[in-house]
């Protein structure tokens, strides 16, 4: 490490006066030869530093045939290999994460876990299986028989320890220590920046703003009725937590706050999305509405994390977004002195977002997800939070929706037949210090008895430690399948627990005719659109006349082409056919969809 500011400064200085040359990793020869006629596989095994998702290099275990192995399986040999939040990955892919963490020790890779949740199981479960692929390599080296000491190294904001470890017992209790020190530290920290509450959620809910809906949005099914009540619902608690956390901007002289209310799956969060637009809000209080999930044209969802990543940036001046012109613009369209803006996103807004808001609502599917979402909350203000600024629902849609006590903690989630909770309520699976103030404790640590039936953390400790450490006496398969036996001759295992397993997909367009009037399409053939198929697809139109509920930015499919032509200096067409796509459900083509620009896709049922 550099001992002070000054050399960090002088070392930046050096490295900025540097050239650095790069032309080529392979000379002239049969496997550059055969490279020069895939770009793709050039780019991944030639570039100095690469960086990819995953799916790029799981070939190298995953691949069945074709020879679709080699390439990274060489990029491995040449390259250590640094994964960003492996305990993001559902519980179904840990066993190709291990397979792909096996290999990399086996050609010699270098391993790096980036993440701050990481739960003991996962980490102790890839130092397995990095030691048995490493031990193939150093044998193959010529190392000592006995001599497969693995270096290995913690850091964290606070210390770094390093060490080398020859069993999973020395490297378990040096791992326990280190996350034993972080926690005191993280408990010395006197700001509290995220305080959480347990909320009731109610199926069916008596109140005069579900009477005054529009009638286009009245649904009298059981399914819209409990739609109905959760937006309901959902609205009382974001106007609670605003007037809790809300900034006063003297540029216009009214409270905003920014809000995320996180759902599990698609379907209900349109459902509820389109219902709460269409509720009566308290007086002087208006509601500005993101939709945010995967089931967008590329060009619709482009838009809307362009427009988040500039309003949710608060880093340096903490009030800069109040300044932006857009937002400016929004406050200035009534005169209401309240103004929340909320995003209704899926769990895409959890990873992978540099976001920050004042406060969120979560609908709970893990720990996991509830840890991930606070990390959302003040992201970079870090600011003393007196009272609960996140709202945990005590229970889900979809255990509302069963009456009964299968298994609702599920996709996404870690419960299932096997592995099943005795309640869903969140007042009975919690307990008080796991979520009062919300930080990584419950996932780095476990408890020392697991009770995973009765409480949510500790079911997914056990249901991790049954995958990674074989700890349920065979309930599920484990990782170390992959070399305990000789199952690595066949390709048993990557059919039975593919990586990414989902539904199957297909691709459609909203593209445009001559008379530039968009139309819905699917995949074609030599790489073309197909025919029109404006059938599966049903417009919906939402009540724009409430004026305390409107949508957050521009949405309309037409003005966000134009806008990505001019940039990006295509045709409108080319742009629509370059970028208009979305993937959505094989199976759900036969009932078709629901399509609103603000919204997205959804299933017509």
């Amino acid at each position: 490490m550099l001992p002070n500011r000054q050399a960090q400064n002088r070392l930046l200085i050096y490295w900025k006066s540097r050239h650095v040359f790069y032309e080529s990793s392979l000379q002239s020869g049969p496997i550059s030869h055969q490279l020069a006629k895939n770009a793709h596989a050039n780019r991944l095994l030639q570039s100095p530093i690469l960086t990819c998702t995953i799916d790029h290099l799981m070939p190298a275990t995953e691949s069945l045939r074709g020879g679709h192995q080699i390439v990274p399986s060489l990029r491995l040999m040449t390259s250590d290999l640094i994964l960003d939040e492996p305990d993001d990955f559902d519980q179904q892919d840990l066993y190709a994460l291990s397979r792909l963490v096996y290999w990399s020790g086996m050609l010699g890779s270098r391993v790096l876990l980036s993440s701050a949740t990481l739960p003991p199981a996962i980490i102790h479960g890839l130092f397995d299986a990095y030691y048995e692929g490493r031990k193939i390599f150093q044998k193959n080296r010529g190392a000592i028989q006995g001599k497969n000491a693995i270096s290995c190294a913690w850091f964290d904001e606070f210390n770094c320890i390093a060490g080398d470890f020859a069993d999973t017992d020395g490297f378990t209790n040096a791992h326990t220590q280190f996350v034993d020190k972080r926690l005191i530290k993280l408990g010395q920290m006197n700001t509290i920046v995220r305080r959480a509450e347990i909320k009731p959620l109610v199926e069916n809910i008596a109140a005069p703003d579900l009477d005054n809906l529009p009638v286009g949005d009245q649904n009298n099914t059981p399914e819209g009725l409990l739609f109905q009540s959760v937006a309901w619902q959902l609205q009382q608690y974001s106007v609670e937590l605003h007037y809790q956390h809300n900034t006063y901007d003297e540029l216009s002289g009214k409270h905003v706050s920014f809000g995320l209310v996180r759902m599990a799956n698609i379907y209900p969060l349109v459902n509820v999305t389109k219902t709460f637009l269409a509720l009566q809000g308290p007086t002087d209080t208006v509601f500005h509405c993101c939709c945010y999930h995967s089931n967008h044209l590329l060009t619709v969802r482009s838009a809307i994390e362009q427009r988040l990543d500039r309003c949710l940036n608060r880093k340096g001046d903490k009030n800069a977004v109040f300044s932006l012109p857009e937002i400016q613009q929004s406050l200035a369209r009534t005169s209401a002195k309240h103004h929340i803006f909320i995003v209704f996103a899926t769990p895409v807004a959890e990873v992978g977002r540099d976001h920050d808001y004042d406060w969120g609502i979560v609908e709970p599917s893990s720990m996991r997800s509830i840890i991930q979402l606070a990390g959302r909350i003040q992201r970079h203000r870090m600011q003393s939070c007196a009272s609960p600024n996140l709202f945990l629902l005590s229970s889900n849609i979809k255990h509302l929706q069963s009456k009964n006590n299968s298994p609702c903690f599920c996709t996404p989630g870690f419960e299932n037949e096997t592995f099943k909770l005795n309640s869903h309520d969140l007042f009975n699976l919690l307990e008080s210090e796991q979520y009062k103030t919300i930080n990584a404790a419950p996932r780095i640590r476990e408890n020392i008895h697991l009770r995973p039936a009765d409480n949510l953390v500790d079911l997914e400790h056990a249901h991790l430690k049954a995958i990674m450490l074989e700890a349920e006496n065979g309930r599920v398969a484990s990782i170390n399948l992959w070399w305990q036996t000789q199952a690595n001759l066949s390709a048993e295992l990557q059919q039975a627990y593919p990586f990414r397993q989902s539904r199957p997909t297909m691709c459609y367009a909203m593209l445009l005719d001559e008379d530039d009037e968009p139309y819905f399409c699917g995949e074609g053939t030599n790489g073309k659109w197909g025919k029109p198929q404006n059938a599966l697809l049903n417009k919906i139109n939402i009540d724009r006349q409430n004026a305390g509920k409107l949508l957050w930015g521009e949405y309309d499919y037409l003005v966000l082409l134009e806008q990505s032509a001019d940039n990006l200096g295509y045709t409108i067409e080319d742009c629509a056919k370059r970028f208009s796509y979305v993937e959505l459900p094989r199976d759900e083509a036969e009932q078709g969809w629901n399509y609103h620009d603000a919204l997205g896709f959804w299933r017509n049922k």
